[in-house]
């Protein structure tokens, strides 16, 4: 998913983060250091399609990962 998160394609970055949120709800945990960077530029991400998978993900991650 990494990989994956700098995908030229907007659907592919925003699919690749949402993932992330998916991850942590179905493991209850994530490798935040890995993580939060590429949140973090999915945040800023100009396709709104991004920004919005990423502000799933990260209320995911909000909530399963303290």
């Amino acid at each position: 998913m990494v990989r994956y998160c700098q995908h030229k394609n907007e659907n592919v970055r925003g699919i690749a983060i949402l993932c992330f949120g998916h991850i942590a709800r179905i493991h209850g945990t994530v490798n935040k250091e890995l993580v939060i960077p590429l949140i973090n530029n999915g945040l800023k991400d100009e396709s709104k399609f991004v920004r919005g998978h990423t502000h799933s993900a990260l209320d995911d991650l909000n909530m399963v990962c303290k």
